[in-house]
């Protein structure tokens, strides 16, 4: 892969050569690598991932959790061991890398918790999902962790379905069509069984950390890099039948789900932010088309459950 390199003013006067990547519908240089994200051209950064100092607490705190910290504009994580990491104003990631600390473990972080904030600042909707692209349109697998969605984004990337978005699923609300979703990077992630389930071998595949048993699944040909407009979204989750059902979801019960399959909500600063999000999940129900469906919990029969999914938004 080649990718595009650039020079950073540095606040003592140097300069330090960055790397080009894009992800979400974002350019962003970068002073490490990110193998897993697209390389980038030469427009203008909408962000900036650096290492740097980053303070052990912020000095306006609106929310706290046990990792994470979050005030206007900034957001800090703490990981042990890895990292710390701070989010600011959309625009920068700096990291304060731990001296023992593997890279794939501090790029795991940034891909997931870290930009996750970054994609709330900017004022995208992310949510928990992964998406295909079909008939032209984006169609989402929401659910919580385990249940499935990377799973059969994988299924039907094996059906010749682009895959558009893996984990995290950015929304931009106000395209001129109406929802777009975001490209993320050309990876899916999964666990060994499920890897299995799609006829791949784990040992083949590079782990997403050493000591993780999940591996990334690459999709070389398979990703959609173009933002699409949003069609169908549908909310997996396990029932104790051996029944497949499906349901639609209306009215302003659809709000209510996005803002409960949204990728860290815990994550925005304060009631504002909290307004605005909600009015970007109404926004996103009124366009979509969306289901619950559930299927069997004991087995994972991926390929019924795909051929009711693709059934459904064929017609």
């Amino acid at each position: 892969m080649t990718y595009g390199f650039s020079a950073m003013e540095m606040g003592n006067g140097l300069r330090r050569q960055t790397m080009l990547f894009r992800a979400w519908g974002l350019t962003i240089t970068s002073c490490m690598d990110l193998p897993e994200f697209l390389p980038g051209s030469a427009n203008p950064p909408d962000v900036d991932v650096c290492y740097g100092t980053v303070p052990d607490t912020l000095d306006d705190v609106h929310v706290r959790g046990v990792r994470f910290q979050v005030g206007p504009g900034r957001f800090l994580l703490t990981v042990d061991g890895i990292a710390r990491y701070l989010v600011a104003d959309g625009r920068e990631i700096r990291i304060q890398k731990e001296a023992e600390a593997e890279g794939d473990a501090v790029r795991l972080f940034l891909q997931g918790s870290a930009f996750s904030a970054l994609l709330h600042q900017r004022g995208a909707l992310p949510l928990h999902a992964a998406a295909i692209r079909a008939n032209g349109r984006a169609v989402l697998f929401c659910g919580a962790s385990g249940v499935g969605k990377s799973t059969l984004a994988g299924a039907f990337f094996k059906r010749g379905y682009p895959v558009l978005a893996d984990d995290i699923c950015a929304v931009s609300p106000d395209g001129d069509n109406g929802p777009m979703v975001l490209p993320g990077f050309p990876r899916i992630t999964l666990w060994a069984d499920a890897t299995r389930k799609l006829g791949e071998d784990p040992a083949c595949l590079p782990k997403v950390r050493r000591n993780l048993e999940k591996y990334g699944l690459p999709l070389k040909g398979g990703f959609c890099s173009e933002p699409t407009p949003l069609d169908r979204i549908y909310l997996l989750n396990t029932i104790n039948t051996d029944r497949f059902e499906m349901a639609p979801v209306q009215g302003m019960e659809k709000a209510y789900e996005l803002v409960k399959n949204t990728y860290r909500f815990r994550f925005l600063d304060g009631p504002g932010r909290k307004a605005e999000h909600f009015k970007h999940c109404s926004t996103a129900g009124r366009h979509a088309v969306i289901r619950r469906v559930a299927r069997p919990q004991n087995g994972f029969r991926i390929d019924e459950l795909a051929d009711l999914i693709e059934r459904d938004f064929s017609t």
